[in-house]
């Protein structure tokens, strides 16, 4: 009787060894993402309100972003959609094309920021945004 279960457990292991694949590695952009932080030059500029946008990039390369902001006292909000890619480490989206950004991906990919510079009438501005994963 003991040489049965013994049997049986050793039949039950091999079944669930040998069935389970591992996961495919997902590219770590993949998932929903909400603004934690948005600095220009260092200065914090986020509001509660904006502090709702989310992106969510799909395996397909597809991805939504519902962007909030404030118009005067209300709190609105828009969506877009576009296409992503993966340029080894530095990422596209099709509607900012001119600006690829490198994100910088943290706390076991929880947490991704990226730093752009613009010059503008001589005057460089340093924004910063950081998301976390939902």
């Amino acid at each position: 009787m003991k040489t049965m279960k013994n049997f049986m457990y050793l039949c039950i292991a091999f079944t669930l060894l040998t069935s389970c694949t591992p996961d495919e590695v997902l590219d770590p952009i993949v998932g929903k993402w909400q603004l934690d932080s948005r600095t220009v030059n260092g200065i914090e500029q986020t509001t509660e309100c904006e502090r709702n946008t989310t992106l969510e990039f799909f395996e397909d390369g597809t991805a939504d972003e519902e962007s909030f902001y404030l118009d005067g006292v209300d709190c609105l909000s828009d969506t877009d959609t576009s296409t992503w890619e993966n340029l080894s480490g530095t990422y596209r989206v099709d509607n900012d094309a001119e600006s690829d950004q490198t994100l910088n991906f943290s706390q076991n990919n929880t947490v991704f920021s990226f730093t752009m510079t613009e010059i503008t009438n001589g005057i460089t501005y340093e924004f910063k945004g950081i998301f976390r994963k939902l």
